[in-house]
């Protein structure tokens, strides 16, 4: 949802049912497609990021090392577990 919209509540004797709205995005009302990133906001992989090398290292469990874990390295980044492209530097 790319803007907040504040529901409104509407009272009717007419109708023996309700109707409930989600908010979220849709295609009647958005402003364009919205733009696909990875699970820790990423919109392209880097393999010397820190958050896409732990990503990688852990297969996509989480974006730092365990307290007492070594970080991962560069060579731990094999590609990006939700199919991001990669960045070439």
């Amino acid at each position: 949802m790319k803007k907040y919209v504040k529901p409104e509540v509407v009272e009717t004797k007419e109708y023996a049912e309700g109707v409930y709205l989600a908010s979220g995005g849709s295609t009647d009302n958005s402003s364009g497609p919205e733009e696909t990133v990875c699970r820790f906001g990423r919109k392209e992989a880097n393999a010397g990021s820190d958050t896409c090398q732990e990503c990688s290292k852990s297969g996509g469990q989480r974006n730092t090392p365990l307290p007492g874990e070594e970080s991962a390295r560069e060579a731990d980044f094999t590609g990006c577990i939700d199919g991001r492209p990669v960045k070439r530097s």
